[in-house]
């Protein structure tokens, strides 16, 4: 990995897995994650199955679930559990799955909780909290409209082990297609390629922001040719001010908006000179931005580049969204905050897992 902003080096990049002939495909997804013990361990997801290995032991990588046509897991901590996306349909396992070292105690846990109503139609999953509630939604999307299912945990079936982990807490349509769900505060931001809608889970109530008119007037018709919505982040603001701003990150441009959806700033968008694949907000301060060649960090307040980092093949497996109630960009220095893959220069054929992490 070439660093082009070490006089402004803010963030850190180490390589955790060199991954060989011992995973067959593409790295998919990974999560870091603590074992009830606080050893530090990485969740890598392909294909054909789920990996773990101790953060700081690079041998010490190994398949723990075999599952067919992996596409998206995460890890919810705080009850438990793993929720794994594999052949369109949504399964949950008990967290011993991913570590335990015995074979009678790891089969029994690997027994799957299907979460899903039908198999092979959901296309992607969140997990997170709202108002104190523990919550999963999974969609699905078409070309003309996508279907919201809200689950809630019922934390004392989980513990116990008995059946019905998730009850049905509400069902829902936005009648276009849709790529990804965000857990914020008090409200869900789904995305799609038109903008963003801002929901309340509990009542429905809907905002799409920016509005159409707005979109127009502040973008620049080169931007508006071909874009993608990738994240939307809260910015860090005045004190002692009551408006809150975001940043809307599109896959070639980021815009500044209020609470309410409209532009802020004199000067409210700004163009990042590549094509962006995937957000991630790495803390309060900074976001990393990855496109197939580079991660750049960037100022989260301004949008500006602060570090790149240059890679070949370079993809987010990780953008460090937060699936408990607490939340990690408050935790120890050397947390990672995003995990990404890239090919090995030094070794052809192989893949690294790297992470993002706050120079200490």
């Amino acid at each position: 990995m070439e660093d082009e902003g070490k006089s402004q080096q803010v963030f850190d990049t180490k390589t955790i897995f060199t991954i060989g002939s011992e995973v067959t495909s593409k790295v998919i997804c990974s999560v870091p994650f603590r074992s009830p013990d606080g050893e530090d361990l990485i969740a890598i997801g392909c294909a054909e199955g789920i990996w773990v290995g101790c953060r700081n032991d690079p041998q010490s990588l190994r398949r723990v679930l075999l599952v067919k046509k992996l596409s998206q897991f995460a890890i919810l901590e705080d009850i438990g559990i793993f929720v794994v996306l594999a052949d369109k349909a949504l399964y949950a396992y008990h967290i011993e799955a991913l570590f335990s070292a015995s074979p009678s105690h790891q089969q029994a846990s690997q027994r799957a909780y299907q979460i899903s109503e039908r198999k092979k139609d959901v296309h992607y999953f969140n997990g997170g909290y709202v108002q104190g509630r523990r919550l999963i939604v999974y969609v699905k999307s078409g070309s003309l409209s996508s279907t919201f299912y809200i689950l809630e945990a019922d934390i004392p079936r989980i513990s116990s082990s008995e059946s019905g982990w998730f009850k049905s807490y509400k069902k829902f349509y936005i009648p276009r297609e849709t790529h990804d769900v965000i857990f914020l505060n008090t409200k869900l931001a789904v995305l799609h390629i038109k903008g963003v809608d801002v929901l309340d889970p509990f009542d429905l109530q809907t905002m799409t922001i920016p509005s159409k008119d707005d979109f127009k007037s502040v973008v620049d018709s080169k931007l508006r040719s071909s874009f993608r919505p990738l994240g939307m982040f809260r910015v860090p603001g005045d004190p002692e001010s009551d408006k809150d701003e975001f940043l809307i990150c599109y896959s070639n441009f980021g815009l500044y908006l209020d609470s309410l959806g409209e532009p802020t700033r004199s000067k409210p968008v700004v163009s990042w000179g590549v094509e962006v694949q995937h957000a991630a907000l790495l803390n309060s301060s900074y976001i990393a931005l990855f496109s197939r060649q580079s991660v750049e960090i960037r100022g989260l307040y301004n949008g500006e580049v602060t570090q790149v980092i240059k890679g070949k093949d370079v993809r987010c497996v990780w953008d460090g969204r937060v699936t408990t109630i607490a939340d990690p960009h408050d935790a120890a220095v050397d947390r990672p905050r995003a995990l990404g893959m890239m090919n090995s220069e030094e070794i052809p054929g192989c893949q690294k897992v790297f992470e993002v992490l706050p120079v200490g």
